[in-house]
């Protein structure tokens, strides 16, 4: 949880915050919901395709935008982010379960994602309302009824050249058992070909996915440093397994082609380290 303290310079200053986060939100093409009790505004905007699949479909950005309780300075209100669980009911929900809850990170990417958005966010407020800080530096605390869950998510960063050879490593012991039931005439030839043709595509499945998890730690850590910004990574990421796909499908043309003779071994391999 990130509490940011600035100065309202009008009565309407928190309302006028509250529109334009809304506004933000939906012009990012995020499903928002809203409520105000008082002169207490809340915020939750959740990611629809595959950010929301990446991260999670409960998972939430939160604002909560309110007047500050010690206030060192006249006008001081606090714009508060963190990232949690969609609530369901926002409208029939207490002011306590607004305010507190627990923040959720998704590994490093959702960490990532949630850091980059409330800069980028803050950084919109500040400069669209002329919104002026209570002090240069950004406060952060965590409250005492909130803790941080983080679940690891990132899994394995492969080679993009041993991809394949670890998806094979993986499928080899399924492999193995496969010719032994064959040996031991469990099985005929032919159930053997038809079981056999069913892991090799499971391998080729694996290794899309080893292929897309080494593309997206690599975007993640572009993020992370800021290289790329929240649109920027979305759309890096939408494109990551239509790209690799792409190249499996021209990978397998190629090895059909020099199965039927069409292609030597040599030219088989020199149009491989093309792709």
């Amino acid at each position: 949880m990130t509490k940011n303290y600035f100065v309202a310079n009008e009565q309407d200053t928190l309302s006028r915050v509250y529109r334009e986060v809304i506004l933000w939100f939906k012009n990012k093409e995020y499903e928002v919901e809203s409520t105000q009790t008082g002169d207490v505004y809340f915020i939750q905007a959740q990611k629809t395709g595959v950010l929301r699949t990446f991260f999670g479909t409960n998972l939430a950005f939160k604002v909560n935008i309110y007047w500050s309780n010690a206030p060192t300075t006249s006008g001081e209100f606090i714009i508060e982010t963190r990232v949690g669980k969609w609530i369901r009911n926002i409208t029939g929900a207490g002011l306590t379960a607004l305010l507190t809850g627990i923040s959720i990170f998704t590994g490093i990417a959702g960490a990532s994602w949630a850091l980059v958005l409330e800069r980028d966010l803050i950084n919109h407020l500040q400069h669209r309302l002329d919104l002026k800080r209570v002090s240069d530096s950004q406060s952060s605390s965590s409250s005492s009824g909130s803790s941080t869950q983080t679940i690891d998510t990132q899994g394995k960063t492969e080679n993009l050249s041993n991809a394949r050879s670890q998806a094979i490593a993986e499928i080899r012991e399924e492999m193995n058992e496969l010719q032994s039931a064959l040996n031991q005439e469990l099985i005929s030839q032919q159930e053997f070909e038809q079981k056999k043709e069913q892991l090799e595509e499971k391998i080729d499945e694996r290794e899309v996915e080893l292929l897309i998890e080494q593309r997206t730690n690599q975007l993640q850590e572009a993020f992370t440093k800021g290289i790329l910004d929240a649109d920027e990574y979305e759309a890096k990421l939408q494109s990551v397994e239509q790209s690799v796909r792409e190249k499996l499908q021209k990978k397998q043309k190629l090895k059909e082609a020099r199965d039927s003779g069409i292609l030597t071994e040599e030219e088989y391999q020199a149009k491989l380290s093309q792709l």
